[in-house]
């Protein structure tokens, strides 16, 4: 309906999002199987009424080395125009698995035949500092880490030749890997902020 109601105007749209987790919403049929006539069936109602609208796959989230390939075996390869993901590594370092993850995805696309099309990093986030109730203690860094991982994440983005587009996570707010929380506000004012994303100079483009 929107894209009737908007011609021309909706860039792209997302098909579900971390679809192959079972959070958003909680149901327990995850799998590919289930997902990949979903995919296709939006991506023809999108087609058919907006064909310059670019169709996304729905965030890989988790674990979901698999899932991609699932998707492509179903046959799903014709229904979408961008691979989508969300990277949340807790408190870990992007170092760790960053590059080896977006390589993985790349090399699956290259497999099937597919390496023409884009991937796109629509979520990612470290906090620096909690929810209440300690809900994602596990996951607060530095604001000196914050900036730290989202220069490499950024800066490996760019420099891979398949990633399109990156967005991080909201910057402030209540919900999940929201970068500064509100229920907890962090008061820049008793430290030195660090400059955001420094490392990402005109050189690097």
């Amino acid at each position: 309906a929107f894209l009737r109601r908007y011609p021309g105007q909706i860039a792209a749209v997302e098909i579900l999002a971390e679809e192959n987790t079972a959070n958003w919403p909680l149901v327990k049929q995850r799998d590919a199987i289930f997902y990949a006539p979903i995919l296709k069936a939006a991506y023809q109602a999108v087609k058919e009424v907006s064909p310059n609208t670019l169709v996304v796959t729905s965030s890989l989230w988790g674990a979901p080395e698999g899932y991609l390939e699932d998707l492509y075996a179903m046959g799903a390869k014709n229904y979408f125009d961008v691979a989508n993901f969300h990277y949340y590594p807790g408190n870990n370092p992007p170092t760790a698995n960053y590059t080896w993850l977006i390589s993985h995805y790349r090399k699956v696309m290259e497999k099937y035949g597919d390496s023409e099309k884009p991937i796109w990093l629509t979520e990612f986030a470290w906090p620096i500092n909690d929810e209440p109730m300690g809900l994602r203690a596990s996951d607060i860094v530095s604001p000196q880490q914050q900036s730290d991982y989202l220069s490499y994440v950024l800066n490996t983005s760019m420099k891979s030749g398949f990633i399109q587009k990156v967005f991080w996570y909201v910057l402030t707010g209540n919900d999940g890997m929201a970068m500064i929380h509100d229920n907890d506000y962090y008061d820049w004012r008793k430290i030195n902020q660090p400059t955001l994303v420094t490392s990402i100079g005109s050189s690097d483009a």
